[in-house]
Formats: structure tokens, sequence, C-alpha cells
């Protein structure tokens, strides 16, 4: 009798041993750790390149183009208002274009010439008065120009003391440049 007690608990546990068997043989390697290469390949078509720097085209908030403090004020950098990218008028905002200006804090950029402002005053209205170190082509010499803004800070009129005046318009987006 005991032979068949042994018996039929040897079959009841077959089905359980037969099923805990097919699921704890052998586990599966675990994956490779990828080497330091492979971290650092990342597929391109998932990642769109970052977009190229503009320069400093003017916010939305610029476009009141109010040039701070009274008339005669030294200022000590170009005001925040003129900063960004200027094109002559009727010519394009491209980097090779010769009537092209880019202006900075401290710096105004021309076509084959660079300004930095030795001296600014407040002028009138919506206008200032530099006394500019300019260089190019080999050169160095001193200027003094007044710059203008107009059509709330659409354009720019550049006025050199021997007459001579450049009107720009600003230039706003990345297709300009």
């Amino acid at each position: 009798m005991r032979s068949r007690k042994t018996h039929r608990s040897w079959a009841a546990l077959a089905p359980a041993l037969l099923l805990a068997a097919c699921g704890s043989g052998r586990e599966e390697a675990p994956a490779p750790e990828p080497t330091p290469a492979e971290r650092e390949m990342v597929p391109t078509a998932t990642i769109p390149p970052p977009p190229a720097p503009a320069p400093d085209p003017a916010p939305a908030n610029r476009t009141a183009a109010v040039i701070p403090g009274e008339q005669g004020e030294r200022m000590e950098t170009m005001p925040l208002a003129m900063h960004g990218v200027w094109a002559g008028e009727g010519t394009r905002c491209a980097r090779s274009s010769d009537l092209r200006l880019e202006i900075a804090r401290d710096r105004l950029t021309f076509y084959e010439s660079v300004a930095k402002p030795v001296a600014i005053t407040r002028g009138a209205g919506q206008s200032i008065e530099a006394e500019l170190e300019l260089s190019g082509e080999g050169e160095t010499w001193r200027e003094r120009q007044t710059f203008t803004l107009s059509e709330g800070g659409r354009r720019l009129v550049r006025s050199m003391a021997d007459g001579r005046s450049v009107t720009y318009a600003r230039c706003n987006s990345e297709e300009d440049l």
C-alpha cells in the first residue's frame, strides 16, 4: 500500500515539477555592456543638428526703441535698442553685403572695418552721438557719428560728420541673416 501511495504522490507532483522545470532551467545571460565607443555612438537620424546661433536680432521687447537717459548724458555702451544686425536700405542682411552693420554693446562691425565706441553721448530724441575708433584694411582712424532710431526701432540712420548718411533696416529673422 505504501508503494501505491508513493506512486500517487509522485503522480500528483509530476505536473508541478515539470512546470517548475520549464521556468527554472537555464537563465539567459545578461546582455554584454556596451564598449565606450558604442556608448558615444548616437543614431544621427533621431537627433536633429543644433540650430546655428544667430547674431542678436532684435527681440520683440526692443522694438519700442527706447534709448535711456537724458540728452547730453554720457553712456558706457551702445544702447540696447540699437543692438542687432542692420542692412543698408535696399540691400540684404547677408554677411557678404557691403552695407551690413552689426551693433553690439562695445563694437560696431561693418563690411571691412570694426569700430570701438570711445565716447557715447545721449542725443535728442532717439539718437546718440558716438566718437568711434575705427580700424580696417590696415588703417586706424577716429570719427564722430550720430545714430538715430526711427519707426519703432525698425530703421537706423547713421550720419557722418561730413554730411553723408546711410539708412539701415533692422534684420529680424534668421532668413534675413
